[in-house]
Order: structure tokens, then sequence, then C-alpha cells
């Protein structure tokens, strides 16, 4: 009797945690259109409710008396941030001029990850960071192709669940690539081209944010690690060059970078608890079982690999495009 009273509450608790679950947004960012107006739909969206709160976000991590010099700062140097990226943060501020949203604020969270490092330091209000402890695995099927799971974990979890969408950046009305992403951010930290690469960012623990801001400053912006992986699936081709790109190309926070391809093609660093529980779960499934739906349900949705952190979960692939949007899901509370 015990026994099944504990199996009903383990299926109890499994389906109230499918039952919260839900699918982001899809929207489309017309890579056709000037710069400051491809996030406007978007920005109507979520300017009374989720936009409000990220900012706030970003406000956190800045001592209060220090708030209005460096989102002056950083409003100063949006022009040095690459290619079109800059230009479509100013059309953001210019969607929320009529809010206390500032340039500088978007500016910051944008590039959250590079200025903190996730890391403590004197530069953060109360030293705190952005605690992440993402999941990436990239694993081949009995026939070869390529399956890329992605959890993705972060402080501020309910402000970035809310925040939490799914976008086609589209060219000639076809579709470059796709990334699930928050709302007002530009940069890209999970994403795919269809039929070449996947990719996705896992934090790495080290350095401090008055480095970080320093190796900004002589790098003059260029290289956030989000933004490089936008322009890697905006302007790569395949696997390799985009292997290459990022493997090569300076950045100014450390990071841990998981890419997909296809015919088996994967590189991948899995870190602390994942390194651990994603084996053990995958091992389970086995190669010659292995598909989205049980990466999803056996692998991704477990504990410790989802826990109280977990934003949200995906699995992609570069030779089915089609996965990234039946297979993310936004966690419930």
């Amino acid at each position: 009797m015990k026994f099944l009273l504990i199996y009903f509450l383990i299926i109890l608790f499994q389906l109230t945690i499918t039952k919260e679950a839900r699918q982001p947004k899809l929207f489309k960012i017309d890579l056709d259109k000037p710069p400051r107006e491809r996030w406007k739909y978007v920005i109507e969206k979520y300017k009374d409710n989720v936009i409000p709160e990220l900012a706030g976000m970003a406000r956190s991590y800045i001592p209060t008396n220090l708030r209005s010099p460096i989102f002056g700062f950083f409003a100063k140097i949006v022009h040095l941030l690459p290619h079109d990226y800059g230009e479509e943060i100013i059309g953001m501020a210019e969607e929320l001029r009529d809010t206390k949203v500032s340039l500088g604020e978007l500016v910051v969270f944008n590039i959250l990850y590079d200025l903190t490092d996730f890391s403590h330091g004197p530069f953060l209000k109360n030293n705190k960071s952005l605690s992440i402890g993402c999941t990436s695995i990239v694993a081949a099927q009995n026939n070869g192709k390529i399956l890329h799971g992605r959890n993705l974990d972060y402080e501020m979890t309910q402000v970035l669940k809310d925040a939490t969408i799914l976008v086609d950046f589209v060219k000639n009305g076809k579709i470059q690539y796709t990334a699930v992403t928050f709302v007002l951010a530009v940069g890209i930290i999970t994403g795919q081209k269809p039929n070449a690469f996947t990719v996705s960012l896992n934090a790495r623990y080290s350095g401090g944010p008055i480095l970080n801001i320093l190796m900004e400053l002589i790098t003059r912006f260029k290289h956030p690690v989000a933004l490089q992986i936008r322009k890697t699936l905006e302007f790569e081709q395949d696997y390799v060059s985009a292997l290459s790109q990022l493997s090569w190309t300076y950045m100014i926070a450390p990071s841990y970078l998981i890419v997909g391809g296809k015919d088996g093609d994967g590189a991948i660093i899995t870190r602390q608890i994942s390194l651990k529980y994603g084996r053990k779960y995958m091992k389970k499934i086995g190669k010659e079982n292995l598909t989205a739906k049980l990466m999803f349900e056996k692998v991704l949705s477990k504990w410790p690999i989802k826990n109280g952190l977990t934003i949200s979960s995906t699995v992609m692939s570069a030779e089915e495009p089609n996965l990234i949007y039946n297979w993310t899901v936004v966690w419930g509370n």
C-alpha cells in the first residue's frame, strides 16, 4: 500500500510538471527591415508587463549610486556593438521612450553575461551573480542524426520564464536561423541554422566582472558572447565554419559553447552536475532507442537536470529543423 501511494504521488508530480509546461510564443524578425524596426511588434506585446521587470533585473545588478553614470556610459557605446545589433537595441529604446526603460539599461541587459561572467566581484550589487547551471547534450541516433538537447537555468527564474520567446529570423521570406531567447535580447544563447548546425551557450565560472569590463573596453565590445553566437548563425553556412568561428574568435567572457551538426558532427563540454546525470540518463535510453521525445522526457525533464532554476528545455536538430518548435517548452512554477 505504501509503495502504491508513493508511486501515485510520483505520477501526480510528473503530470503536474507536464501540465505547467507551455510552448513559448513564436515571433518573426524580418532581417530585410531596417534594424530599428525589427523588434517593434515584440516590444508592443510585452511593453506593459514583462519589459519593466526585465529592466528592473538589469538595474538590480548595479549599485544604486552608480546606475546613472554606468547606464549613461553604456548608452554612449551602443554603436560599438557588432553588425546591426546596436541599431536594433536603439530601435527598442525608441519604442520604449515613453517608459522608464533607458537605452543604457537595454545595452546592459544584452551584455549581462559578459559583464558579470556569472562570478562574484566588487562591481556587482551585493556581490550578485547570474547563477546558471545549464545542460547541453549532443548525441547521435542510430542513423547518425544529431539531437541537441538543452536546459536553460537562470536566477530571476519567473521573470525570464515570462520573457522566453521563440524567434524565426527571416530574410527574403526564408528562415535563416531560429532562437530560443528572451524579450529585449538581440543576442542568442540557444539557436539553430536549418540543415546546418545548432548551438547553445553554457556558463563557465571564472574571472570577475571588473576584468571583463576592462577587456570589453579593450576589444571595443566587438565580441560579447551572445551577439557572436547570433553573428555565427547569421553568416556561417555549415557546422565546420561555425565551429571554427566560435572556437577562434576572441570573446570577452569565458564560456562553454556546444555545437551540433549533421552526420555525427558535434562538439560539446558537459560540466559538473550535468556531466554525471546527463550521461546516466542518456545511457539508460541507449543510442538505438534515442528520439527527441525520449531525450526530452527521460533526460531534460529529469531532476536535477531540470530543477528550480530551469527556465526552458529544448530539443533541436540541424537535420530536422522543426524539432525546435515542437520540443521547446517554458516550465511552470
